[in-house]
């Protein structure tokens, strides 16, 4: 049975002699055992062929080519790499397979089964060394082996160079969004944030076939390992590692919507994500933005929820009248299936730009509190995985009409939500309800969902002053 799907990084530095051949090797191992997969090539500065090896290799296989023109350390390869990944696993190896690529078999399920990391290891049972390593690497590695336990305090984990780690895919681009090192001791620091905020990492034995050849710099790398691990130990000092999953003030959420709407409200969203002023995106995949756009959307961290658009509506004016002719539409010919078919396109869309189901589901104009399409919601987020939907177990009532209906749709609903498996807040408010959406969300206690427009100018100022 094959695997689902994996995104592999293989950072490359003067790799000419062998890189066609070992990502060839790579290609027929994935193609064999994954549903779905990408090959990501950094070309980090290499002074040799290996750029033109790449070129050839990728009129042959689909594979994707990042250059460097100057090198920049393997770190920063490896990281460009994971962050331009999109899938729910992602791994980088060394390009020379001193670990066979046949390996990975073994470490996929662990992932699958709970780890966030699964990292090969040269000092648990069970390793097998099929060409001993060059003896001065072997001092060397020793050498940072015993500094990098001291430094950073990290006895647990045993080996943390060995150039072969798998990740889950969403932990992958969250450790590297914070990473800072771009030379040898840049695996140190993943383990190190990863451990911080509180990644399960596993070790496992591996078959080793150590190249006769090294790219250790014998003089000037010990320097820079002890450099680098210092530099490790002073950003935690400073606080750089701590990462919050949700950007939160307080118990508050904040969601942002119409993501794909128009430009200003990419431009604005991606700016408040990439700055954690928000928690949630909610994205209109029948929307307009660029890769580059829903690159940077990944990697901000933030929960990327389904913006789900039912009709076309744009020469109606008003929510309560947009609401009234879609209800009508319904009664009249318009059709539960059509709008289950359109929605589950929308998610299939969402899976096919961002590599992953989305991490929660509600509707524009909040369509799918209305009875008939709540159902149809709560069923499609069974299906597809979605744990989280925009509902609260309680509507804050303003003086705002829609904060009215919105809290006796959600009455009207908590029996059917009750049967699902779904997560939602605690609380619900839309920053137009009230001026004081932040003190009221703090008032009420628990996990308040706070939805938002960063289109309009008004919510977005108050967003980004917080």
């Amino acid at each position: 049975m094959k695997f689902k799907e994996i995104s592999v990084v293989v950072p490359c530095f003067n790799e000419g002699r062998t890189i066609y051949k070992n990502i060839h090797e790579i290609h027929r191992y994935l193609e064999a055992n994954f549903g779905a997969f990408e090959i990501i090539t950094v070309n980090d500065g290499s002074s040799d062929n290996t750029l033109e090896e790449l070129r050839k290799l990728e009129q042959e296989i689909k594979i994707m080519i990042v250059h460097n023109p100057i090198n920049g350390g393997k770190g920063k390869a490896v990281r460009e790499g994971i962050l331009a990944s999109k899938f729910e696993i992602a791994m980088f190896l060394d390009a020379d397979l001193a670990i066979p690529i046949e390996e990975l078999g073994k470490f996929v399920p662990r992932i699958e089964t709970g780890a966030d990391l699964a990292i090969a290891s040269r000092f648990v049972p069970g390793l097998i060394v099929k060409i001993p390593v060059i003896w001065y690497r072997k001092i060397m590695e020793n050498v940072f082996r015993v500094m990098r336990m001291a430094i950073l305090d990290n006895w647990k984990i045993k080996d943390t160079q060995c150039g072969f780690k798998v990740f889950k895919g969403s932990a992958a681009r969250k450790i590297f969004s914070m990473a800072t090192v771009d030379r040898f001791a840049f695996d140190s620091e993943i383990i190190f944030i990863a451990s911080k905020i509180g990644c399960p990492i596993k070790e496992l034995p591996i078959t080793l076939e150590n190249p006769r050849f090294s790219h250790i710099r014998i003089f000037y790398d010990p320097l820079n390992m002890l450099s680098s691990l210092l530099r490790i130990r002073f950003n935690d000092f400073l606080g750089a590692y701590k990462y919050k999953t949700l950007p939160e003030h307080g118990r508050v959420i904040i969601s942002a919507d119409d993501f794909g709407k128009n430009e200003k409200v990419n431009s604005r969203t991606l700016e408040l994500a990439e700055k954690r002023k928000i928690g949630r995106v909610a994205i209109m995949t029948d929307g307009v933005f660029s890769p580059e756009e829903i690159t940077r959307l990944k990697n901000s961290g933030v929960l990327l929820d389904i913006h789900l658009t039912a009709t076309k509506q744009k020469e109606r004016k008003g929510f309560v009248l947009r609401s009234v002719l879609f209800i009508f539409g319904f009664f009249f010919g318009n059709g539960t299936e059509k709008t289950r078919l359109s929605w589950e396109n929308q998610i299939g869309k969402f899976i096919e730009l961002f590599g992953k189901n989305p991490d929660g589901i509600n509707s524009h104009e909040h369509i799918h509190f209305f009875p008939p399409y709540f159902k149809i919601v709560s069923e499609l987020a069974e299906k597809y995985g979605i744990k989280h939907i925009r509902f609260g177990k309680n509507v804050m009532v303003s003086k705002n009409p829609v904060s009215l209906m919105l809290h006796i749709l959600n009455k009207i609903n908590q029996r059917v939500f009750k049967k699902t498996n779904l997560k939602t807040s605690d609380n619900l408010i839309g920053l137009d309800w009230t001026k004081d959406s932040f003190k009221k969300a703090e008032d009420l206690g628990g996990q308040t969902e706070i939805v938002s427009h960063p289109e309009r100018d008004e919510e977005y100022e108050i967003i980004l002053e917080k």
